[in-house]
């Protein structure tokens, strides 16, 4: 008897222990871990946060064809890939999965693909994974978020996605029923939507999948407003990005550049250096004096791969300019002037156009990857402004065609330098086409043929369609024909009534209308 209460008070006392070294280990009531978990909370509500940091989560990346648009001269597919990188560099205690869509086919509504699973310290494999990426298809974005439901368990685990998308759902889901679905079948399954660089006419589709779900939406023009996002529904604690405002180099900077050759029309100059060439470091070509990062012209990355010497392109605008050695995109550590003396760019086209009409422009000019050629109203000056682009003139010939706007009035054709600096500007004016269609037989009845002749542009894509009266959409049109022989044979409803006879420019505008009525037989 001795011997059992001996071994049950020993046992007792071991169970005590481990007990207290488990308590010790606990997070929760460490005031250390306490205090880092502080640190690295957002101010703003998270998907992410310190409560669900055992929640999986995965990123839908929009790999679509749309990502290769440009926002000021850059492409969205790496404005989201950059903004993406820094915000998981801060994630590495949570569980960050990734997935995309429309990566690796043409139109097909199947195309998507889980990159990596929802893991920890993943943050490394997430950006290689990126730098892979390149936009090719649809946006399937219903499919992906089922796929996503499925991969995670949602039914059975509270799990997040989060959606960056520059475009609303092309594959045929309508994403309010869709979310409703989905949200009765996972209570615990959240998707936060981050639009980037959409119309808000094209968000409501995506803001009924973040609201049915519990999600957040957050709309977002450009790359800031993109970081932002991600760093709220992510909860990553970002570093404030401050410009840097000294008025002077830094002295203490080891950095040696020198421009190579000369600064002509030239597409590009050679520069050499020496530098630390860490990786968030940059060259950028900039207005003479300016310590913006913002009002970089011309970018140089990637220096640790150049050796110490590369090309970067140049503005062939007539001026000052510096370039300049960014650190971390925060402090100029060198800085050389340079001028541009001369400059040579030049439009032709004709002068008058039809609304609509596909015309041929001819130009010269120094050609850059971000320059293009671009339809705007009279005496405008900004790329947001375009009714229509010939774009990445350095993949052109000199020659292209584009299409006139649909409204007659006064415009310019503009040469735009890195889409900010117009080099040359020649008037347009674009008139109203005349349509008439011939007289037709005074009674038509149903579903009889009619013979039909008119006058007009008679263009490869015109269309002259049989519609509903006072009918605005032409996929509602009853019948059709292409415009472009001048007459053609169109079949009556089987309805008597009223309708009309339509003229399409380019399938696209009705520009003319005709009222015609339908006898029944």
């Amino acid at each position: 008897m001795k011997k059992l209460l001996l071994f049950l008070t020993f046992a007792l006392i071991i169970s005590s222990c481990s007990n207290d070294k488990k308590e010790d280990k606990n997070p929760k009531d460490s005031p250390n871990q306490e205090e880092k978990q502080e640190e690295e909370s957002s101010s703003i509500s998270e998907l992410i946060s310190d409560e669900n940091k055992s929640h999986k989560t995965m990123i839908i990346f929009d790999a679509s064809g749309s990502m290769w648009g440009l926002i000021n001269g850059t492409k969205k597919l790496d404005i989201a890939k950059n903004a993406l990188k820094d915000t998981v560099k801060n994630l590495n205690d949570s569980k960050i999965g990734l997935m995309a869509y429309g990566h690796r086919r043409n139109g097909d509504c199947g195309d998507i693909e889980i990159l990596t699973n929802p893991q920890k310290n993943n943050s490394e494999n997430i950006s290689k994974i990126l730098d892979k990426i390149s936009p090719k298809g649809r946006t399937p974005i219903g499919g992906a978020i089922s796929e996503a439901a499925k991969f995670l368990n949602s039914k059975e685990i509270a799990s997040n996605v989060i959606l960056i998308s520059d475009g609303d759902e092309s594959c045929g889901v309508n994403l309010c029923e869709f979310a409703k679905e989905l949200k009765s079948e996972s209570k615990n399954f959240k998707v936060s939507v981050i639009a980037f660089n959409i119309e808000n006419s094209e968000t409501t589709g995506l803001r009924c999948l973040a609201n049915e779900t519990g999600g957040e939406f957050i709309f977002t023009k450009d790359g800031n407003e993109l970081n932002e996002a991600l760093s709220k529904t992510t909860g990553s604690k970002k570093k404030t990005f401050t410009p840097n405002s000294q008025q002077d180099v830094d002295s203490n900077a080891i950095v040696k550049l020198k421009l190579l050759g000369k600064t002509t029309i030239e597409n590009e100059m050679t520069i050499s250096w020496t530098a630390p060439n860490d990786s968030k470091d940059i060259f950028a070509i900039v207005p003479q004096n300016s310590f913006d990062f913002e009002d970089n012209l011309f970018v140089l990355d990637d220096l640790a791969s150049r050796g110490g010497i590369s090309k970067i392109g140049i503005p062939t605008k007539k001026g000052s300019y510096d370039i300049v050695y960014w650190h971390d995109k925060k402090r100029v550590l060198a800085r050389e002037n340079f001028e541009i003396k001369k400059t040579i760019a030049d439009i032709s086209a004709e002068d008058i156009v039809d609304i609509g009409q596909t015309f041929s422009v001819t130009w010269i000019g120094p050609n850059n990857k971000n320059d293009v050629i671009a339809i705007v109203p009279s005496d405008s000056t900004a790329y947001e402004d375009n009714l229509d682009i010939i774009p990445y003139l350095d993949k052109k010939t000199g020659i292209a065609n584009i299409t006139a706007p649909f409204e007659a009035n006064d415009y310019d054709i503009i040469y735009l330098l890195n889409q900010k600096h117009v080099l040359s500007r020649r008037p347009l004016k674009v008139n109203d086409v005349v349509i008439k269609f011939a007289k037709i037989e005074e009674k038509i009845k149903t579903s009889d043929m009619i013979n039909l002749s008119w006058t007009g542009p008679n263009r490869e894509k015109d269309i002259v369609a049989l519609m509903p009266y006072r009918g605005k959409d032409l996929s509602k049109a009853i019948s059709t024909i292409n415009a472009k022989n001048g007459s053609g044979m169109l079949m009556a409803p089987p309805k008597y009534g009223y309708y009309e006879l339509t003229y399409w420019l380019n399938g696209k505008k009705k520009v003319h209308t005709q009222s015609i009525y339908i006898y029944n037989k």
